[in-house]
């Protein structure tokens, strides 16, 4: 919604360009600040205890999400890691990682509170580590929105106050940029729950090769796949093309209103009611 609304406030109040109901559109980019505003800051407190939660049901997935790979304490929260090695840069399950990060930070984040609290590493796992990488970046690109999502709330809010909200160009084009981020955010988070949570379908009860139907081919998979696929991209199709027409299409107007309404239909006339007592030939 801001996003979409800072379209057009940023076309008709940086560009110059007359907008139709432009006060429909300031409106709709407020509304979205007030959202962000309540819920990026909830969405730390959610991340927060949803780490402790994963740190002490799914302790595997816990340590692929921070790349340990040997149990220790003080485990630091990695901002950015890459390997040391040429060929770790193709291997997922790469160990030796040079990284940047927030001493303690993991520690903290598992503990709740404690950056001193121990990690258990992926080594003293007797099953096989998920793909490290893709968990680790998938992870830190979604905490990383999360934070950016808090920042556009804190500029649109502080803008707001000052009463500079509708002349802020820059502002109007991070709200367009971002107006995506959520739902890559969302896939991101499924990211890590689904790869992390490797090799297990159940943590610690059911394996992924122990969940595949042994009746089914792999000619017979690979056609699912593509159904799901094709039906899916379809519907995202469909459903883009009708939120585009509808954002393009603007609030409807007095006109439209107008004609919508005389369209309704009317009640008839009440029918008449016999008085009491009386009879019809009289």
């Amino acid at each position: 919604m801001a996003g979409v609304g800072a379209y057009y406030v940023f076309s008709h109040h940086v560009w110059g360009y007359p907008i139709e109901n432009i006060d429909f559109w300031e409106a709709t980019m407020k509304i979205g600040l007030v959202a962000l505003l309540i819920t990026a800051p909830l969405q730390v407190l959610h991340g927060d205890m949803y780490g402790r939660h994963v740190a002490e049901t799914q302790p595997q997935k816990f340590a692929a999400m921070e790349a340990v790979w040997e149990t220790e304490s003080y485990v630091p929260e990695y901002i950015v890691a890459v390997p040391t090695s040429v060929d770790g840069f193709t291997d997922p399950r790469a160990k030796e990682l040079f990284g940047i990060g927030i001493p303690g930070g993991a520690s903290w984040l598992a503990s709740g509170g404690d950056p001193s609290a121990e990690i258990r590493g992926l080594n003293s796992f007797e099953t096989e580590a998920p793909p490290v990488a893709i968990v680790f970046w998938a992870f830190r690109a979604m905490v990383g929105m999360g934070f950016w999502f808090i920042l556009l709330a804190l500029w649109g809010g502080y803008r707001w106050y000052k009463g500079q909200l509708m002349e802020d160009g820059l502002l109007h084009k991070a709200l367009m940029a971002s107006s995506l981020l959520g739902i890559v955010a969302v896939e991101l988070g499924w990211i890590v729950t689904e790869v992390g949570r490797q090799p297990w379908v159940i943590q610690g009860v059911m394996r992924t090769s122990e969940g595949v139907s042994p009746g089914l081919t792999g000619t017979e998979a690979t056609i699912t796949l593509v159904g799901f696929v094709g039906v899916y991209a379809t519907l995202l199709g469909l459903y883009a093309y009708v939120v585009a027409r509808i954002i393009r299409g603007g609030p409807p107007t007095g006109e439209e209103l107008r004609v919508v309404r005389d369209e309704r239909p009317t009640a008839g006339p009440e029918p008449e009611m016999p008085t009491p007592g009386a009879a019809d030939d009289d």
